[in-house]
């Protein structure tokens, strides 16, 4: 009988999981040995799709390349799992079951499921229980084991029923850690398309994150740089005035000031053109208190910066348009801000030749000046991915 320490450390161990998804491989391999059991894991469901698709996002003792196999065909024709989701949706049974409460044996090993995939592995008997369930997705528990242990009993049906509370919190919780974290990635990469240096500042006005284009600013080392003192320019002047709007700004985050933040240009030893340099407070009560929360925004441009229009993206662009990959062409230089001369030069096609083209644009897109022309292009897609 498993003693009320041992399932409080096997409750323990469900929750550090939950955090961190490297740990459900320690709570699967004590649950494992405590129901000696081979093959555990936890495992998503799509439903979703013409046929049931499965995720594993831990597993134990198990063959990778069985894994990959049961992600791509075999839960597709899982008896146990095609049943028990008909049976949970009907209401007719329980979320824990063992595999002989869906299938008996003699059923189970006539077919191909259990003769290509199960028996390889020394595999047949299953108990499972369904964690979460999500519109047309589901996380659930498995774990297998081998003919000559027998079936799984009232006892282990007994424990996973014990877990169960705990399993549904922790899996509700890492489900919503998962989906925070996608959610950020993509975010992140929305922000690495943009042509504008974005940056992140805490409320000391330090780098919570930034974008490749802010990145870039700062690898030139040019007049702004990022240090654990904040934002720092060429200059001591600049810099106190930048780290004072900065600083405003994050009080207003905090609920604490009334300032909106300001507009700078960053003067360049190089003697290029100023970084042009837009401070605001970021969304208060967006984070926790206790993370390292964004106090402030901070938008950055490079005027001098020549910045290549994806041509895959103008490509398609104007084919929205109905220009030729020539138009395209021209089109993207000019948004680059190319002259007719210029683009000609690059082109190497004659004056004339351009003019012709861009007359041809300027029809097809519904514009009569270049400066129309740019800013229909520059709302465009194409812009993001400058």
């Amino acid at each position: 009988m498993l003693s009320q320490k041992a399932l409080l450390d096997l409750i323990a161990r469900i929750y550090d999981a939950a955090a961190d998804q490297r740990l459900w491989t320690p709570f699967l391999e004590d649950f494992a040995n405590i129901v000696e059991g081979t093959t555990t894991a936890v495992l998503c469901f799509g439903f979703d799709l013409p046929a049931p698709r499965a995720r594993f996002e831990a597993s134990i003792r198990m063959d990778p390349q069985y894994a990959r196999l049961y992600g791509e065909y075999y839960s597709t024709i899982d008896p146990w799992i095609i049943a028990h989701h008909s049976l949970v949706k009907s209401g007719s049974t329980s979320s824990i079951a063992t595999s002989e409460e869906h299938l008996k044996l003699a059923e189970l090993e006539r077919t191909e499921f259990c003769n290509d995939y199960l028996l390889p592995q020394d595999t047949i008997h299953q108990i499972g229980c369904l964690v979460t369930e999500r519109d047309a997705s589901w996380s659930g528990l498995t774990c297998l084991r081998p003919r000559k242990k027998g079936p799984f009993g009232s006892a282990e049906v007994k424990l996973v029923g014990l877990l169960l509370p705990h399993l549904k919190r922790a899996m509700q919780f890492h489900l919503k850690v998962a989906e925070l974290e996608g959610q950020n990635r993509v975010s992140l990469s929305a922000m690495d398309s943009l042509p504008i240096g974005i940056l992140l500042l805490d409320r000391v006005g330090r780098v919570v994150t930034l974008n490749k284009a802010a990145q870039r600013v700062l690898d030139q080392n040019d007049g702004l740089t990022a240090s654990r003192e904040g934002l720092l320019t060429a200059s001591a002047r600049q810099t106190r005035i930048l780290q004072s709007t900065v600083a405003a700004a994050a009080l207003t985050a905090a609920g604490h000031g009334l300032s909106a933040g300001g507009a700078l240009g960053i003067l360049r030893p190089s003697g290029k053109r100023p970084y042009l340099l837009l401070a605001m407070p970021a969304p208060p009560d967006a984070f926790p208190y206790q993370s390292r929360r964004p106090a402030t925004v901070v938008f950055v441009s490079d005027p001098d910066e020549t910045l290549q229009t994806a041509a895959e993206v103008f490509a398609s662009i104007g084919r929205l348009f109905g220009l030729t990959p020539a138009e395209s062409k021209v089109a993207s230089l000019l948004t680059d801000g190319k002259s007719v001369e210029e683009i000609s030069d690059l082109l190497l096609v004659t004056h004339n030749t351009t003019r012709a083209h861009l007359k041809r644009i300027f029809s097809k897109t519904g514009t009569r000046r270049q400066g129309e022309l740019i800013r229909l292009f520059l709302s465009s897609p194409a812009a993001v991915c400058r």
